[in-house]
Order: structure tokens, then C-alpha cells, then sequence
């Protein structure tokens, strides 16, 4: 250990970890390293994650003697041509080896390391970088951190990063910061309601800092200058001074430093003991605030309900001084960005690291097992005080968006939508919810056409509901891409490393594109097609219910045997279709060539849902609308048993989250406790870390697969909470819980995941709108040819019903879309503001125009006498 940790020490890597002693922390972040913890499996652990953004471990070569193929074709994988020409021309020698097949996989790792370390902390990067063995030696853990301001503000203008405008800048310049909106839930008191800013997001451009508080402070000089000269004629050029004033006022940015300066004089005049000059301040202060009140209508009604000029100059005093209005000091200081958070520099280090290592291939490739941001317990424990736990009464708690800003800013925009669309799904469903306990309740004491009745109402309101949740999320969605700076993400994310611009538009990538479609079509018409021969083949059999089937290898079984068979048959070839799709379909995806993750994700969505659709939904349209036909049955069995497969359904969703949930735990527990037994008789320097307890979690795997279940049950809910109206109930108790044990997942079990921006939901709004319409046919569908009384008309009169019926189903929820618009008049407002404020912040500050005096010349000679006050000669 003292020889490796030497040759580390030499190539510059800090010492900070092995020592045990705090280095350099990053920005906002405190040291503690000697507190310690018990991780959710009872260990005791080092709190060693405080300080530190990103931790890559490397793999122990398990064969270390072993020659390494292909060695050059993993470095140009893994290692970008920038760092590979920088490499091969430092150390020809080793690059020569590689080429002769010489080197053995321990040599190789450790190059990569001792390159990397050089890489991460050399000027090009300026990280601080700490490192230490796993207890059980099968790793190495680097600890990466960009503690250094200078180096963020560098990193942060070379790649333009998209950073929040403060609130303070808007009042710098003479605006007011737009504000979302309150929500329903907030102005009903079921959540708390605080006041949130909705500032622009502007690329980052460090020399824009300086001259920002530069020219605020030229604006203040100005107004000081403009002021004293108003004071000094205030009383024998009073005409004169009122109409300076109220150029001044016209001016929004001097305006504000012209407030902020004769409030300051007032301030400083009073307490010197002038009243006169008091008198003066004053009075050229309440001149200001006439003209300003004359076009805001709000503070001309604050003024006009006071009774008194001394209650007047209250209002106007409370109105331009703190903590309402900035203070001299805080005018001339107000910085222009928002503070770059945690989240901000997690993407600054992994945009940087992108620009030399391919941590995914790295990964593809052995070299590292991981590379994830560090859960920090104390975040963690706030997390953990609502949002994740598993408490009853937080899994009771109301299902709102209180939580959203908070899980956003420390796991990213991805993870955050997703629980963002979860919550919002949840709290949309208390309606359907409520609906499906009365219909529920009330078709056992109806008539069968009073139920019929029923029943149709509550199809057309679950298509109502369906739809208005849809186009209602869309709008939410736009408001949080504006709060968040994800508005146009899409076109600003990082691109792949795969991507290649060669290939766009090529005849490769259409065809790789086209055989991937190809390969949906070709998995849904396999499925459908077998699934209708196994039936054909049932419906042949139960038609003989006492012949025989001939079997391979001279085997017989009746033909009531051989029907039950072909259930089991559509089932295995579903299954045996899922699985070749989930394992073939994702290597295509990765040859599509899609320039960024989310193009390559919304594209996979879209395929892999098409598929899941007849995974999932077949059996159950299966006993809707086909089991009768195949097995000669008059209807009423295959309806009851639709309606247990359905909520056995949603007690098998539930059920399998949480065991999920669990079998990570569990994965977990044997790891940790395989190390503490490997361990237990070697004496040890370190102790168990949290990182390491950590490192030895499963990694999150992406919210899709999240997303694919939420969407399948909203698809059984909109279609079959006809049948079944208690569906809707279940499925809102089941996101309840859901809700939080994937939060306690989330911040418990898993690997905190690298950060990802995202632009809403991607191809699952698109989906949510597919089912809408899907579950307008499936409905009226299920209400004339399943359900009695309808049913029992002659097939003329159904096909004719359910064509005009769905057809207007499919309107409804047309219109439904088309009335909510995509943006709400809060996001509107939100969005103009600050396109006119980032005119204003950086456009410079406003001028009266001063142009060169023009002229004005008669263009008809003998006419010059001739203006629209003189009559013409001759004209009666």
C-alpha cells in the first residue's frame, strides 16, 4: 500500500483521503469527515462523501498476468482522440508495447489510472482528486471534487452553461421578477404556499459579472448627479425639476437607482439633523412616486385608500425600502447570476470528464465498475424526513408538488419529472377514484339498463378525465421546463459520444432505423398471428370436446387437455417475444447513431411501448372480446374473470415494487456482509466508508422502465375502470405507496445517478395522448359488445352504435386537448417578462435618445406658406 500510494503521490494525486485528513472542500459544501453512521443495513460507516462530487471506481485486474487483445481498439474507445494524441505523444513507448501485444492487463489498468489521475488534475481539469483501496482490494475508489470558484467560473463560460438570473438583477434594472402562480392545492391550504421567482435562465459569460455591478454603480453616480442638481433648483426651477423627475421615472433601470438614491439622501439628511434638506428629499420623492404611480393601477390604489399625506408617505416609504426594495449597498452589489449549485457543478465535472474519457465504454470495458455522485447524508436525511419515507403517515400525505423542487436540484431534471408526473397522476386519480367507489357501490342496487346508464356515464367521464389529465400535464410540464432552464435542452445537451456526424442522413442510418421498425412490426404481427392460430386452434379442439390430439413422439391427450395447453402457449410466446425484444432492441437503439441520450431515449420509448402495448393488453382484450368466441361461452365467466385478472393486476404491480425494492436491499445485505466475513480476520487501517457502502449498491437503471408501468396502469385505467370501476380506487392506493417506496429507493437502496437534464416528460406525453384515444374505442367497445344490455342487440345495430359512439368519444377528447392550452397563462406571462427583462440586462442600460438635429424642407416651391392651418387661394 505505501509503494502504490508513493506512486500516486508522485503523478499528483491528493493524499486527503489516506491521511484522513479534510481537504479543500467544494463550493457550499463543509467538511466532516469524522462523523459516522449506520447505513439501512446496520453497518457503521465513515461519513466520507461530504466534499466530494463524483467517485469513479476502478476495477483489480483479475488476471493481472494475462496479455491484454485489442488493447488499442479499448483506448480508442474509451479515450477521446484529444486525450489518446496528447497520451501517444508523451509516452511513444508504451503506445509502441500495446502495438506488439506486450502488455498484461495489470500494466494496462494501472496506465489508465496514473493517465487519468494526470488528466483530472492537471490545469486542463483543476480537480482535486483523493483515492483509497476497497477493504476487500477488489477496487480502487477515485474521489473527484472542483472545489476551486476561478476554475467553476472557466468551466462554467467555456461551455455556455445555462445559469439562473438573480431576482435582485430584475429590481437592478427598474422590473419586477415574475412569480409562478400559486396552485390549487396551495391556495386550498393543502400544501404550503411560498412565493416563487421564475427568473430567466442566460448562458454564463463571466465577464458579464463585472460590468453588470459596474454599471449598476455608473446608474447610482448618475442618479446621485441628477438628484443633487434637481435639489438645488427645487424651489426656484420647481417646473423645471418636476419635469426632470418624470424623465427620470421614464427610464426604468435609472428609475430604480434614482429610488435607491433619494432614499438613501432622506435616510442620511434625517439623521445629520437637516430638515430643510429633508423637506426638499421628500418632497421630490413623493414626485417621484405620482409619476410611477400613474401607470401602475396597484400603487396608485394603495395611495388613494390612505386618508392622510403622512400615511400616504408611510406606504411609499415601506414600498421603496427594505426588505421590499434593495438598500444602497445591496443595489450596488446585486450580483447578476444565481449562485452555481451543487447540481450546476455535478454537470460542469461530468461534461468536463466527457471531453476526455467515455466513462460508459470504460465501464463497457471492465476498466471501472462505476462512476456516480455521492449521496450526502445530510441531504439524504432531509429527503428522508418526508419525501422517501416509509412512515404511514407520509405515505398518507397529500400527493402534491412540494417536493419537486428539492428532489430536482439533487438527483436532476430526469428523476424529478418522473416523480413529478407520479405525484400529478396520483392526485388526478382521487377524482376517478371517488367516482369508481360510488358506480361501484351502486350498480348492485340498479336495474340492468339503469346500470347501463351507469355505466355509460362513467365511460364517457373517464374519457373526459383521461384526456383533461393529458393535455393538464402538458401545461404543467411547460411551466416546470421554465422554472427549471429546460425550455430547448433538447437542443443544448451534451451529444453522444457514439454519435457520429458522418453518418447523418447516411444510407446506413435510415436503414438501421427502418430494420428496427421493421423489428416492431414484425414482434407485434408474430404475436397477434400466433395468439389467432392458438385460438383458432383452442376453438377446433372444444368444438370435439371428446377427440384427441396427437402429440410428438406418439403422445396423445384429449382435446379439452390440448386447448388448456394452448393457453399456456400464447403466454410463453408473449414472455419469449418480451424477452428477445428487451435484449435485442436496445443494441439497435445503439447503432441508430441519435445524436443525444434523450433522442435515443424517446425514440426507444416509442418503439418498446408499442411492443409492452400487446405484451400487457392482450390477455385482457383476449377475455373481453375473444375468449367467448373461442370457447362457446355465454359471456358472464369470461367478464368475472377479467375483473379479478385486473385487480390481481394491481396488487401484482404494487407487490412487485416493493419486492423489487427489497431483493436490492437484500442484494446489498450480501454484499456487505460477504465483505465484513472476507475481512473480519485481517487487521485493517480503514474502516468501512459510506462511499464504499455505497459503491456496493446496484445502480439506477433509468426511469423508463418506471414510466412503462405507470403508463400501462393509467391504460387499464382508462380503458377497463368500465368493467371494473373499483380499478380506479386501487390503482390511486397502489401510487400512494408506490410514491414512496420509490423515493425510499431511491435515496436507501440505490447509487445516487449521475444528473441528467431533461425537457419534460420526452415521448411519454405522446404516449399518455395514444391512450387517451385508444381508451375512447376500448370503452364504448366494452359497452356494446361485452356488457348487458347492449350486448344482447343484433350485431347491425351494435356495429352502427359503436361507430357513431366512438367517433364522438374521439371528439371529446379531441376538444378536451385543444381547450387546455399547452401554456398557462401563468407561463405566458413568466415567459414575457423575462424576454423583456433579458432585453434590459443585457442590452446596457436605458437612454433618452440624442440624435443629430434633422431638417425639414417644402418640396414644391410657391407652397411653403401652405400648412393644414392656411387656406388655399380660391378654395370656398
Amino acid at each position: 500500500m505505501g509503494l502504490e500510494r508513493e506512486a500516486l503521490l508522485e503523478d499528483g494525486c491528493s493524499d486527503a483521503l489516506i491521511d484522513d485528513t479534510p481537504g479543500e472542500n467544494p463550493i457550499g459544501d463543509s467538511p466532516s469527515r469524522t462523523r459516522t453512521h449506520r447505513t439501512l443495513l446496520g453497518t457503521e460507516v465513515i461519513d466520507d462523501a461530504d466534499g466530494w462530487h463524483y467517485v469513479m471506481v476502478f476495477a483489480r485486474a483479475s488476471k493481472p498476468d494475462d496479455i491484454v487483445r485489442n488493447a488499442a481498439d479499448i483506448l480508442q474507445d474509451c479515450l477521446t482522440p484529444r486525450m489518446l494524441a496528447s497520451w501517444t505523444q508523451d509516452e511513444p513507448s508504451f503506445f509502441d508495447k500495446l502495438q506488439e501485444g506486450q502488455v498484461v492487463w495489470a500494466d494496462f489498468l494501472d496506465a489508465i489510472w496514473k493517465r487519468t489521475i494526470d488528466q483530472l488534475s492537471g490545469r486542463s481539469c483543476g480537480f482535486r482528486l483523493g483515492y483509497q483501496p476497497s477493504l476487500d482490494g477488489s477496487s480502487t475508489l477515485l474521489y473527484i471534487s472542483l472545489s476551486s470558484q476561478e476554475t467553476v467560473d472557466q468551466l462554467a463560460d467555456r461551455i455556455g452553461m445555462k445559469i439562473r438570473v438573480t431576482p435582485m438583477s430584475y429590481t437592478v434594472k427598474g422590473m419586477t421578477c415574475p412569480e409562478v402562480a400559486p396552485t390549487l392545492e396551495q391556495r386550498l391550504g393543502l400544501i404550503a404556499s411560498k412565493t416563487k421567482h421564475a427568473p430567466a435562465h442566460i448562458k454564463y459569460e463571466s465577464h458579464r459579472k463585472a460590468s453588470f455591478t459596474a454599471s449598476a454603480a455608473h446608474r447610482v453616480t448618475t442618479a446621485k448627479d441628477e438628484i443633487e442638481q434637481i435639489a438645488a433648483d427645487w424651489h426656484s426651477r420647481g417646473m423645471w425639476c418636476k419635469a426632470h423627475v418624470r424623465r427620470l421615472m421614464r427610464l426604468e433601470d435609472v428609475s430604480a437607482a434614482a429610488l435607491v438614491v433619494i432614499v438613501d439622501r432622506i435616510i442620511a439628511v434625517e439623521q445629520s439633523g437637516d430638515q430643510h434638506a429633508a423637506g426638499v428629499y421628500r418632497e421630490i420623492f413623493t414626485e417621484m412616486n405620482v409619476c410611477l404611480e400613474s401607470h401602475h393601477v396597484d400603487w396608485e390604489h394603495e395611495v388613494e385608500v390612505c386618508t392622510s399625506d403622512a400615511e400616504k408617505m408611510r406606504v411609499r416609504w415601506q414600498r421603496w425600502t427594505p426588505p421590499r426594495y434593495p438598500s444602497m449597498q445591496e443595489y450596488v452589489s446585486a450580483p447578476l447570476y444565481d449562485e452555481i449549485t451543487h447540481l450546476d457543478i455535478l454537470r460542469l465535472i461530468k461534461r468536463r470528464i466527457a471531453q476526455f474519457l467515455n466513462v460508459s465504454l470504460l465501464e463497457k470495458h471492465g476498466i471501472i465498475t462505476g462512476f456516480f455522485p455521492p449521496h450526502h447524508s445530510a441531504d439524504v436525511q432531509k429527503l428522508c424526513a418526508e419525501w422517501a419515507s416509509l412512515h404511514p403517515k407520509n405515505l398518507l400525505q397529500w400527493p402534491g408538488n412540494q417536493h419537486d423542487d428539492m428532489v430536482r436540484d439533487y438527483f436532476g431534471e430526469e428523476v424529478a419529472f418522473f416523480f413529478d408526473w407520479l405525484s400529478y397522476m396520483t392526485r388526478m386519480l382521487i377524482f376517478p377514484a371517488v367516482l369508481s367507489l360510488l358506480s361501484g357501490a351502486s350498480l348492485e342496487y340498479l336495474r340492468e339498463d339503469q346500470q347501463c346508464r351507469l355505466r355509460n356515464a362513467f365511460s364517457v367521464l373517464m374519457v373526459a378525465w383521461v384526456a383533461h389529465l393529458t393535455a393538464s400535464y402538458d401545461q404543467v410540464t411547460t411551466t416546470r421546463n421554465i422554472i427549471w432552464g429546460m425550455t430547448g435542452y433538447s437542443d443544448r445537451a451534451m451529444v453522444r459520444s457514439q454519435y457520429e456526424p458522418a453518418l447523418r442522413g447516411s444510407c446506413r442510418e435510415r436503414a438501421i432505423r427502418a430494420v428496427h421498425w421493421a423489428l416492431v412490426a414484425v414482434v407485434i404481427t408474430q404475436t397477434i398471428w400466433s395468439a389467432g392460430v392458438i385460438a383458432q386452434f383452442r376453438h377446433d379442439k372444444l368444438a370435439n370436446p371428446e377427440g384427441v390430439t396427437q402429440l410428438l413422439f406418439g403422445l396423445e391427450v384429449s382435446n379439452t387437455m390440448a386447448s388448456d395447453f394452448g393457453v399456456y402457449a400464447v403466454t410463453a410466446n408473449i414472455q419469449l417475444v418480451n424477452v428477445l425484444w428487451d435484449y435485442v432492441s436496445p443494441q439497435i437503439s445503439d447503432l441508430e447513431n441519435w445524436r443525444t441520450d434523450q433522442a435515443q431515449k424517446n425514440h426507444q420509448v416509442t418503439k418498446s411501448f408499442l411492443v409492452k402495448c400487446v405484451v400487457y393488453y392482450y390477455p385482457f382484450f383476449y377475455l373481453a372480446f375473444v375468449r367467448d368466441f373461442v370457447e362457446m361461452l355465454d359471456g358472464g365467466e369470461s367478464l368475472h374473470e377479467l375483473k379479478v385478472n385486473l385487480s390481481v393486476f394491481i396488487v401484482t404491480h404494487i407487490a412487485s415494487v416493493i419486492i423489487s425494492v427489497v431483493f436490492q436491499v437484500a442484494s446489498s445485505w450480501y454484499q456487505e456482509r460477504s465483505l465484513r466475513h472476507k475481512v473480519s480476520n485481517e487487521l485493517h487501517m480503514m474502516r468501512y466508508s459510506y462511499v464504499q457502502a455505497q459503491a456496493n449498491r446496484p445502480q439506477y437503471a433509468g426511469d423508463t422502465a418506471d414510466y412503462m408501468e405507470l403508463s400501462i396502469v393509467l391504460g387499464f385505467i382508462s380503458m377497463f375502470s368500465v368493467v371494473y370501476p373499483f380499478l380506479a380506487f386501487m390503482a390511486f392506493v397502489s401510487n400512494l405507496i408506490e410514491m414512496r417506496v420509490l423515493a425510499f429507493r431511491m435515496c436507501r437502496v440505490l447509487r445516487r445517478p449521475v444528473p441528467r437534464g431533461q425537457e419534460g416528460v420526452g415521448a411519454w406525453l405522446s404516449i399518455m395522448k395514444f391512450l387517451t384515444y385508444l381508451s375512447c374505442v376500448t370503452c364504448v367497445a366494452l359497452c356494446i359488445f361485452v356488457l348487458k344490455p347492449l350486448k344482447q342487440l343484433d350485431m347491425e345495430h351494435k356495429l352502427g352504435g359503436f361507430v357513431i359512439t366512438e367517433h364522438t368519444m374521439l371528439a371529446l377528447a379531441y376538444l378536451i386537448g385543444q381547450a387546455i392550452p399547452a401554456k398557462s397563462v401563468s407561463a405566458e406571462l413568466i415567459t414575457e417578462n423575462n424576454d423583456e427583462a433579458m432585453e434590459r440586462i443585457l442590452g446596457g442600460d436605458a437612454r433618452e435618445v440624442e440624435a443629430t438635429s434633422g431638417s425639414c424642407t417644402c418640396l414644391q416651391r410657391g407652397t411653403e406658406r401652405l400648412t393644414p392651418g392656411v387656406k388655399p387661394c380660391g378654395v370656398g
